[in-house]
């Protein structure tokens, strides 16, 4: 007897009218899997950029449009990840379950949600600025996505390209938003802190916990990345960092971390007394973080998995606490939340857990 419900190469059959399962609703949740639609709660790149240099005048609507534009261009990106990584995916047992290469959604569906995705970012950020200056930030940093997807197995300064995306689009963010900082003035500092911890944090995202959590698919394909450059194995086999890795990780996170403390001490960006306490515990526990993970066993995956969960959610926090006393603690408090409850309703419902998912272990 065939089953009601059949899954093919092609993708998911509609079901028989006597059996109750949605088919449409699971066709959906495929796609909404293939742009990791749970990590969308961290669209706010863009909405620093604006903060930075409009603090709490900026309204919510503007806020809300930066988001959608974010959103879009991060879902779209994500897609097209999957569609230049499709043969790497296919060689890992742990990704035999993503969309694309078990065959749910064909390639053709998921270039157009691919393209649709960022036709749509660049449409609605038109709507929300005649400025071309922001138009072509945002064009740049598709480009540069474009260039980290296409290379980021093939030489391992591609993370460049991702760090480089998250940059522009936090400086797009600023240029919507309108306000004109004088150089040097505290506005001027703080964006430019903003935009270059968006960097460092994307970039060591990218290269270290990124390259951690992959290492055992990146070496089966062969895939060239800054992590596989930086380790050597020991005489029992085991896999550590170099002390070359060690300082180029840490040296990053450092910079950082100095970069969150440098608006209020170099341009009196005003602060309140428990934002520096909070900024540098935070910061401090980043860089606690980052040493456990360049100091440990490469190998160890739960043990990466359980750190980069808790670096990822500090880093996170850093931005919102430097923007505080400009924007309000209610900025800082929505976004420090908004991300974190996206994905705790999100993540469970598209793939059966609260935290875990193929593309985090």
């Amino acid at each position: 007897m065939t089953s009601p419900c059949q899954e093919t190469a092609e993708g998911v059959f509609p079901c028989r009218r006597t059996h109750p399962c949605p088919g449409m609703l699971r066709t959906a949740r495929e796609f909404c899997r293939l742009a990791r639609l749970e990590g969308g709660g961290f669209s706010v790149v863009a909405v620093f950029g604006a903060l930075a240099v409009q603090g709490g005048s900026l309204p919510i609507t503007l806020a809300a449009g930066l988001f959608c534009v974010n959103l879009l261009f991060l879902l779209g990106a994500c897609v097209h990840n999957d569609l230049a990584d499709m043969e790497v995916d296919r060689q890992a047992e742990k990704l035999s379950t993503r969309p694309l290469v078990k065959g749910l959604i064909s390639r053709q569906a998921a270039a157009l949600l691919w393209g649709s995705c960022w036709l749509g970012a660049l449409l609605l950020a038109r709507l929300l600025t005649p400025r071309p200056t922001a138009i072509v930030m945002l064009v740049a940093a598709m480009g540069f996505a474009f260039l980290y997807n296409r290379f980021s197995k093939r030489f391992s300064g591609s993370d460049l390209f991702f760090a480089c995306s998250a940059a522009l689009l936090c400086l797009y963010g600023s240029r919507t938003a309108g306000a004109q900082a004088p150089l040097g003035g505290a506005p001027h500092t703080l964006l430019a802190a903003v935009v270059g911890i968006v960097f460092l944090d994307h970039l060591v995202f990218n290269a270290l916990e990124g390259g951690l959590k992959d290492l055992g698919s990146d070496a089966h394909a062969g895939a060239s990345t800054l992590v596989r450059r930086f380790l050597a194995a020991d005489r029992n086999g085991r896999l550590h960092f170099t002390r070359a890795g060690r300082v180029f990780f840490l040296g990053l996170k450092a910079c950082s971390v100095g970069l969150a403390l440098l608006p209020s001490a170099v341009a009196g960006t005003p602060v309140y007394a428990w934002q520096v306490v909070a900024l540098g515990a935070t910061a401090g526990l980043t860089l606690a973080l980052t040493g456990q993970l360049v100091c440990g066993q490469a190998s160890d995956r739960r043990r990466i998995f359980r750190l980069t969960l808790m670096q990822e959610t500090a880093c996170r926090t850093l931005v919102p606490l430097m923007l505080a006393r400009v924007a309000g603690p209610e900025w800082t408090l929505l976004l420090v939340l908004i991300p974190l409850l996206w994905f705790l309703v999100t993540n469970p419902l598209l793939n059966g857990s609260l935290f875990w998912n193929t593309k985090t272990l």
